[in-house]
C-alpha cells in the first residue's frame, strides 16, 4: 500500500471515531444541520431554478437532505445513484414523498426510473477536510470521479458538509482527488476555490 493510501486509511479510521463522538455531543443540543443551512442561505449560492444534489446520510454524516430542504428551499432536489465500482454517480430528481431503494452498503437511492438531472449544486459527504477544499471520503472515489466528469462540461458548485472538528491541516491527496468549492460547517462556510 502506498504511503498516501496508508495515510488516508489511518485518517479515515480516526475521522470516523471523531465524527461519532462529535455527533453524539450534538444530540442534546441544536441540530448542526440547522446551523449549516443558515450559513448556506446567507451565502446565496443557488438562485431560482437551481438543482441541488443532496445525499442520504449514513451513520453520523451531516443530513444533506435536511440541509438542502432548509438552505435551498426553492430548488429541485436530486439524489445520487451508484453504478458500480469505478463508475461515476448519476443524479436523479427526488422529493421527500418519492420512494427509495436500498443499494450497496445500505445506502438509499432514488429509483432507476426517476429522471436524471444535472445539478447546479452538489452537496458532498466527507470524513475529513482541509481549508484548501480537499476531502477524505470512504475510499471508493465516487464523488471525485463524478465531480471530475461534471467539471469538464458545466461545473456545479461543490459543497462539503462537515463538523468543524473534522478539519485537518492537510488531507493526503492523489492526482485524481477533486477540490471542493466550499466546506460548510455549523460555524462557518469555508470558501476553498480561488476565483
Amino acid at each position: 500500500m502506498s504511503t498516501i493510501k496508508s495515510d488516508k486509511q489511518q485518517l479515515r479510521e480516526a475521522a470516523k471515531l471523531r465524527r461519532g463522538t462529535v455527533r453524539a455531543e450534538w444530540s442534546a443540543t441544536q441540530a448542526p444541520e440547522t446551523l449549516i443551512a443558515a450559513h448556506l442561505r446567507a451565502e446565496r449560492l443557488a438562485g431560482p431554478g437551481a438543482i441541488v444534489a443532496a445525499y442520504m446520510a449514513i451513520g453520523d454524516e451531516i443530513d444533506a437532505v435536511a440541509v438542502a430542504a432548509d438552505a435551498f428551499a426553492q430548488a429541485q432536489l436530486g439524489l445520487p445513484r451508484m453504478h458500480g465500482r469505478g463508475q461515476p454517480l448519476t443524479f436523479h430528481a427526488w422529493s421527500p414523498s418519492d420512494p427509495l431503494a436500498q443499494a450497496k452498503w445500505g445506502i438509499l437511492e432514488p429509483l432507476a426510473s426517476a429522471p436524471v438531472v444535472q445539478p447546479t449544486v452538489v452537496l458532498v459527504p466527507l470524513l475529513a477536510f482541509d481549508r484548501s477544499g480537499f476531502r477524505l471520503g470512504y475510499g471508493g472515489g465516487f464523488y471525485d470521479r463524478t465531480l471530475a466528469g461534471m467539471r469538464s462540461a458545466t461545473p456545479p458548485i461543490s459543497i462539503g458538509l462537515a463538523f468543524d472538528e473534522l478539519e485537518v491541516d492537510a488531507v493526503p491527496r492523489e492526482r485524481y482527488d477533486q477540490r471542493l468549492d466550499y466546506v460548510a460547517t455549523p460555524t462557518i462556510v469555508h470558501r476553498c476555490r480561488k476565483d
